[in-house]
């Protein structure tokens, strides 16, 4: 009996051995790389952790923000990661529900469908928001914490949307460091453009690797990724929000853009760009004299002084929305863009004073 009992012992221990050399070798076959699979060895980056390397948060595979780099069979290969500013704004959003502006400037969102209800946001050209329904010739959204009615059609929606906003808005990020280096290149190496304070926001065109190619000047540069985070969609904003990047911008407020840009159309919607530029530096120039109002709203609306206002024109022009030329012609007089030296007048035909186009200004 201890014969038996001993040889079957024996048996076991060889078994055992046995399996624990065989698992030894799967052991070392996983961590030499020869049988586990691309996924896991990293020859092949998953769906999700392309994801994460590619979203500026600074969230790669090894945490450091560098290239992510993996061992495979003893040799090394790097993730190579290229995409689109129309790739990167795809990432988490259903844009078959989403709705942009097509409009020049902006639109009112109201709280209730009705042009007489109380406007409880603004949507800029191209932004957008979540639809939530219909009612009649409105459409219901919600923008972070703004929910409201905007006219349907001063919207477009699903591809429409997305292509409206890439063109308008494109994909934006912040800036995560105390100073973001702007490079000539995707390069350590490349030369210095300059630099990007934390908190700014860059507008991203493309990623290559650890970097994205960024709108910088006239031109372009490459930051490091890891230090930007990409933005969330670009909504709807509160009035009073509006109204302070108006003024923070061009140094009034977002009513008075509105109607320089109005009497600009009215008066010298057929000249050229100087002669609406020159328009809007005479209605400035009074803001400064003290012969007239000190605002632009009074300037404009000052009894006997503008036709257009008289005749309504300006009141139609001011509710549609000025064109997009006699807007840039606005900032640039506000920015202190002057052809016309102190002149306080000007009229239709020849005179005294500069003549420019079909106006002469004294």
């Amino acid at each position: 009996m201890y014969r038996k009992v001993k040889t079957a012992m024996a048996v076991f221990g060889c078994v055992a051995a046995a399996l624990i050399l065989s698992t030894h070798s799967v052991s070392a076959s996983a961590a030499n790389g020869s049988t586990i699979s691309p996924a896991a060895n990293g020859s092949t980056i998953s769906p999700a952790a392309e994801e994460r390397i590619s979203s500026g948060t600074g969230e790669s595979g090894t945490g450091s923000g560098t290239e992510e780099k993996t061992t495979g069979s003893d040799t090394e290969e790097k993730v190579s990661v290229s995409r689109t500013a129309a790739e990167l704004i795809n990432d988490g959003v259903d844009w078959s529900n989403m709705a942009a502006a097509n409009v020049k400037n902006y639109v009112n969102v109201r709280k209730k469908a009705s042009a007489k209800s109380d406007v409880v946001g603004i949507l800029q050209k191209g932004h957008a928001v979540k639809v939530l329904g219909t009612k009649g010739n409105w459409t219901k959204i919600a923008s972070g914490k703004i929910k409201g009615y905007i006219k349907s059609k001063y919207l477009v929606f699903g591809k429409k949307a997305r292509k409206l906003y890439l063109k308008n808005v494109g994909v934006t990020g912040t800036v995560t460091a105390k100073s973001l280096t702007v490079r000539k290149k995707a390069s350590k190496k490349a030369d210095k453009l300059g630099s990007r304070k934390k908190g700014s926001q860059v507008t991203i065109k493309s990623q290559k690797d650890e970097w994205y190619k960024i709108d910088y000047e006239k031109g372009s540069g490459y930051v490091a990724a890891k230090y930007v985070t990409i933005d969330g969609l670009q909504g709807a904003i509160t009035l009073k929000a509006y109204q302070k990047s108006q003024e923070k911008e061009i140094g009034c407020s977002s009513g008075e853009l509105d109607m320089l840009a109005a009497i600009i159309e009215c008066e010298a919607g057929g000249e050229k760009r100087v002669g609406k530029v020159a328009v809007g530096a005479v209605v400035l120039n009074r803001v400064k004299s003290k012969k007239f109002p000190g605002t632009i709203a009074k300037v404009i609306k000052q009894k006997g002084q503008f036709s257009p206002v008289r005749s309504g024109k300006f009141s139609r022009v001011l509710a549609r929305g000025a064109r997009k030329d006699c807007y840039e012609a606005a900032r640039a007089a506000l920015n202190g863009e002057n052809p016309v030296g102190n002149a306080l007048f000007f009229s239709a035909g020849r005179g005294r004073g500069r003549q420019i186009g079909n106006q002469h200004f004294y």
